[in-house]
């Protein structure tokens, strides 16, 4: 029984643990027709990698936009307005942001498999998109805090006293 197994034994319902001589195995039911049935085959001869490809283009071009809006939100607040949770300021919380990117990802492999699992988003296009999301989140975050730290708050007060309210000197001053 291998390390991942037996952290998984006592946690996922409907698992025993192997009898001496059985082998486990985790399998994950496919939905949407992943793969061609056998009785047809593709119609031109790289039809599975397009499809593939499509999919790696629409995970990764989702995540980064999402990473994106929410990061930048998330630096903005965190470079112009004063928050305190409990006894972290600003820069703890900045730096608990940036300290998530010690964390090893296979940490995370385990608890994502059985919230996924609940939420049916295994094998999904959304599914990745949020993963993928979560993980470059925190430097997205912090690349984001210093580039709105150079950006003078005097840019964004004539803005303002300009007419633009704080969303209009955010999306036109400093994005």
């Amino acid at each position: 029984v291998t390390g991942v197994q037996t952290c998984a034994l006592p946690i996922l319902p409907g698992i025993r643990e192997p009898e001496r001589g059985e082998v486990v195995v985790f399998t994950v039911a496919k939905r949407g027709g992943d793969t061609f049935p056998a009785d047809r085959e593709p119609r031109f001869p790289r039809e599975e990698f397009v499809k593939r490809f499509i999919n790696s283009v629409l995970a990764s071009v989702g995540a980064s936009l999402l990473a994106i809006i929410i990061g930048s939100l998330a630096a903005y607040g965190l470079t112009r307005f004063p928050y305190k949770f409990g006894p972290m300021k600003n820069d703890d919380i900045s730096f608990f942001f940036l300290s998530q990117l010690i964390l090893p990802p296979v940490v995370l492999a385990m608890p994502f498999l059985v919230l996924y699992k609940e939420l049916a988003l295994l094998d999904s296009i959304v599914g990745m998109i949020m993963i993928y999301t979560l993980m470059v989140l925190p430097i997205v975050i912090w690349i984001m805090r210093d580039q709105f730290l150079s950006v003078p708050h005097e840019l964004e007060e004539a803005a303002m006293v300009d007419g633009l309210s704080i969303w209009g000197a955010f999306f036109r001053i400093v994005m």
